[in-house]
């Protein structure tokens, strides 16, 4: 068992070794703190920007002018004074007005129709998906014909079925007249951080532009959920309390960033705007609290720095109060707060595994590259904040990638230093054994009673035998459990290709990337039915429920299944109507898993024959493959066999283990009729009547 839990986390440290040089972390550290202080700076007097058919997306990055409403009760007359009073202020870059959310934001830009540019446009503004309101005014068709400005609505308050389009970005139809200029005002509100990249777009670009931004979310929290669900399942199975809070809190930031990003805000639809900002305030309290938890846990609860035990505890009293005070909806008073609780638990987390590494800890260096990299993360976030990082794509994406990489290396950390207790123990387990074995040896040479020495060796086997059973169940157990544990964020990634898919049209490289992900979760998942298929059989000992079915409809509806999704010829040759009796799941597993062997060991088509003769059904499945070696015909249907001339196609050699302990519980048997280079047929007797279950 010790065997096979070192030889887990052994892997997984090697994958991610690379990424723990600290060296590497600090220069990224120290650049990000050197980040030039120019997001949301003003600049000269923007220009109108002209609108031409040969481009299909614009940014609006300076052509835009901002102005502060500190009460956010003016107008559109009142801010249209204040715009002829030179009151708004040219605005270079993205807009970012740092922690400035009191009243409303109003932007205003010039829109010019050049040749080709008239017709229909959509304004995108990349706001915070929670601003409460993100408002414009922009020129749409009028009833009596002829082009209108008016004030479309949307934000966190407008319900998604009345927005232009039901999008985690703010987007707004426009229609621009030939040769003409328009000047379009957006207002944003809310509590929650205010900032805006705009861009005008033809809707093919708006579209492919959503399909892109729905593809890196989903590969990211994806990643950040299956490290969340390796943490908990290795935690739980290794006893390491630090990896299940590890995994309990890269899933509150999952959670969390689902919720900041957008993509969760559909299913909260029907909810208020308070009741999402409650939520929104609760997971972010809760991440931060997990965070310090799993810190504290790290490294024994800072006894070693009494006074950074006491600043923790202390900074995890403020998160806790802020998740008591979520209803309340103090995040705009609490967020400056809590953003230098995390700076300073950042610091004291970077002292104390600078401290673990001084001291020859083996998981010291990737302790400190992952505090390293999580406070490289809080510096662009605070640096957003605070307007002190220029706002564009980078700085908005950086963060979600630098969490699931801290996650990651804490992770292969907190394995390492498992690893690590466990050599200790090993060694300790081997020295025992040692002086074990020669004090036995010395009570051998005393004792002249062979009879006796005989007995406590038949002892030893015998602790030795049960050991070796519950190590099986053990692993048996650990595979179920993961494969359990992987389905439902698999099933995620399957859902959003199949969203993607079905969206906009893709350009070829996105549909060809996007069949490569649904391809290497289907793979992926048929490698978890096989081992679950294997554990139910152990646990439910194989008991047999045989009913009379007609088993021609059941070959032939696994034949159809195969030609509809892989598109192979499939031949059935069998009666209209061939009745048996047997366990018809099970006889439908073992089929399948002799048609999808011969799919695998073949490009060409697939023969499924059935009859009845001398009291017998004989299942024969057939395929033009490379054959098997006579050694191999016996030994295929054994547990975990794979053949050293096929071992580079997938598989976890439990298929044909399966067939056969089928067919031995109905009282059959399997075999196989093989030529190399010619193919093989597999051959299913079972007899006319099942055995009692």
């Amino acid at each position: 068992m010790n065997g096979i839990r070192q030889a887990l986390v052994r892997g997984i440290v090697r994958l991610a070794m690379p990424l723990a040089r600290p060296g590497v972390w600090l220069a990224l550290w120290s650049a990000l703190w050197l980040a030039p202080a120019s997001g949301g700076a003003y600049a000269a007097a923007p220009a109108p920007l002209v609108l031409e058919g040969r481009q299909a997306s614009y940014a609006l990055q300076g052509h835009v002018a901002a102005f502060h409403d500190p009460t956010g009760r003016m107008d559109r007359a009142a801010v249209g004074a204040a715009d002829r009073d030179g009151a708004f202020r040219p605005v270079a870059g993205g807009f970012d007005p740092g922690i400035d959310n009191d009243g409303a934001w109003w932007l205003r830009f010039d829109l010019a129709a050049g040749p080709g540019g008239d017709g229909v446009w959509w304004l995108s503004v990349d706001a915070h998906p929670l601003t409460a309101e993100v408002d414009a005014f922009v020129p749409e068709p009028a009833a009596g014909g002829g082009v209108a400005m008016a004030w479309r609505r949307s934000g966190l308050a407008v319900p998604m079925a009345a927005r232009d389009l039901p999008v985690p970005l703010f987007v707004f139809r426009m229609e621009m007249p030939a040769g003409e200029s328009r000047t379009v005002y957006v207002r944003l509100a809310g509590t929650r951080t205010i900032r805006a990249l705009l861009d005008v777009q033809r809707l093919p670009a708006l579209t492919g532009r959503l399909t892109a931004l729905a593809t890196g979310l989903s590969l990211i929290l994806g990643s950040a959920a299956l490290l969340a669900a390796a943490a908990i399942a290795c935690g739980v199975w290794l006893r390491a309390r630090t990896l299940t809070m590890l995994g309990a809190g890269t899933a509150l930031m999952t959670a969390l960033q689902l919720l900041v990003t957008g993509l969760a805000l559909p299913a909260l639809d029907g909810l208020s705007t308070g009741a999402v900002y409650a939520l929104h305030s609760l997971l972010l309290n809760l991440t931060c609290a997990a965070m310090i938890l799993t810190a504290l846990t790290m490294f024994g609860g800072f006894r070693a720095m009494p006074w950074s035990r006491r600043a923790m505890l202390g900074l995890l009293g403020f998160t806790l109060f802020g998740v008591l005070t979520s209803p309340l909806d103090l995040h705009a008073t609490l967020l400056p707060g809590l953003i230098a609780v995390m700076m300073a638990f950042s610091v004291l987390a970077v002292i104390a595994a600078f401290r673990s590494l001084r001291a020859g800890e083996p998981a010291g260096r990737w302790y400190l590259a992952g505090f390293l990299v999580y406070g490289a993360m809080l510096n662009i976030y605070a640096g957003l904040l605070f307007g002190l990082v220029p706002l564009n794509v980078f700085s908005i994406w950086i963060s979600p990638v630098l969490l699931v990489v801290q996650v990651a290396i804490l992770f292969a950390g907190m394995l390492t230093a498992v690893r690590s207790t466990q050599d200790a123990r090993l060694a300790l387990e081997a020295a025992l054994l040692a002086a074990s074995r020669s004090n036995e040896r010395t009570l051998e040479r005393a004792v002249a009673d062979r009879t006796r020495a005989l007995q406590e060796e038949n002892e030893a086997r015998g602790v030795a035998e049960t050991a070796l059973r519950r190590a099986l169940r053990e692993q048996r157990n650990l595979l179920a459990m993961v494969s359990h544990e992987f389905r439902t964020p698999l099933a995620a990634i399957g859902a959003a290709v199949h969203v993607i898919r079905a969206g906009a049209p893709a350009a070829p490289r996105e549909r060809q990337e996007l069949d490569k992900i649904g391809r290497a979760a289907s793979r992926l998942g048929g490698l978890i039915d096989t081992f679950l298929t294997d554990e139910w059989l152990d646990r439910a000992t194989l008991q047999l429920k045989p009913r009379r079915f007609d088993l021609t409809a059941l070959l032939a509806d696994l034949a159809r299944d195969v030609r509809a999704g892989d598109g192979r010829l499939v031949t059935l040759d069998a009666p209209p109507s061939l009745i048996v009796e047997a366990d018809a799941m099970l006889l439908r597993i073992a089929v399948g898993n002799l048609i999808g062997n011969a799919l695998k060991y073949t490009r060409g088509s697939v023969r499924i024959a059935a009859a009845q003769d001398n009291g017998q059904t004989t299942i024969r499945v057939g395929d033009d493959g490379p054959g098997l070696d006579a050694g191999d015909r016996e030994a295929v249907f054994e547990r975990y066999y794979r053949s050293e001339a096929h071992a580079r196609l997938p598989g976890a050699g439990l298929g044909l283990f399966i067939v056969r302990r089928i067919a031995e519980r109905h009282g059959g048997s399997i075999g196989v009729e093989s030529t190399p280079s010619a193919g093989s047929t597999f051959c299913l007797v079972l007899p006319l009547q099942a055995p009692a279950a």
